[in-house]
């Protein structure tokens, strides 16, 4: 009877082990279930911060891009504004001069105050009239130029310069010149002292000087006077000592 008892007892007390250990394993599975889910949420949760860190990552890429590109277009239109006000002062500075070239061609053109006397001397003022016209014609030119002359005398403006110095009795001509100065107007410094054509013969006059005619960078011209035909080249270098350097 007694021994009945204790093999009921052991074996409540197995059945009773058994049990624990199932409900433990029961809990144990059910936490490692909710830990695992956790485990999801978590590696999901990464997964959408790790896909918006890109997005960011590609929208910055993109507005830095676009930034860049802004700042380069700022820039070039910084630099282009400042050349278009620098072309606007030039293109104001080339029509004063033109309106002041033109202004003394007319002046030139019209005055007839002290008329020489004799045919030579009638002869001589209309070539230094023409060539004080063909000069500023020449300016003119070298301004619509960047300063650069032409490479001969022809043109719109030599003709008209033909034309208005041209009075029937003297038949000057621009071929009766030729160019000396090939470089830029904008480097004259001395316009009055810097040749820009010459009368390709001298003449002589009636009491025995041989002169030439000279036309300058400032819209004047000039006779130089030697005494004899082939005595310019001595007289060029005594008044101009630079620009007939070989």
């Amino acid at each position: 009877m007694k021994s009945s008892k204790r093999r009921s007892a052991v074996v409540a007390a197995a059945f009773l082990a058994l049990a624990a250990i199932v409900l433990w394993q029961q809990l144990r599975a059910r936490r490692l279930m909710v830990e695992a889910a956790a485990l999801r949420d978590q590696l999901e949760q990464a997964a959408a911060l790790r896909e918006e860190n890109e997005r960011l990552a590609q929208q910055l890429q993109a507005a830095t891009e676009r930034s860049e590109a802004d700042l380069s277009e700022l820039v070039r239109l910084r630099g282009q504004a400042g050349r278009t006000r620098q072309i606007e002062q030039e293109n104001a500075q080339l029509k004063n001069e033109r309106e002041r070239l033109a202004k003394q061609l007319a002046q030139s053109s019209a005055s007839e105050t002290n008329e020489p006397e004799t045919p030579e001397q009638k002869l001589l003022a209309a070539k230094s009239r023409f060539g004080c016209n063909l000069g500023m014609a020449l300016i003119m030119v070298a301004d619509e130029n960047e300063g650069r002359l032409p490479t001969d005398l022809r043109g719109a403006l030599v003709e008209t310069v033909e034309r208005l110095s041209s009075d029937g009795e003297h038949n000057i001509q621009a071929k009766q010149f030729e160019l000396i100065y090939r470089g830029s107007l904008h480097e004259v410094k001395d316009g009055g002292e810097t040749i820009l054509a010459r009368e390709k013969e001298p003449v002589q006059r009636s009491d025995g000087q041989w002169v030439r005619l000279y036309v300058m960078a400032d819209g004047s011209s000039r006779y130089i006077a030697a005494g004899a035909r082939d005595g310019f080249a001595a007289r060029e270098k005594e008044f101009w000592p630079g620009q007939f350097e070989p």
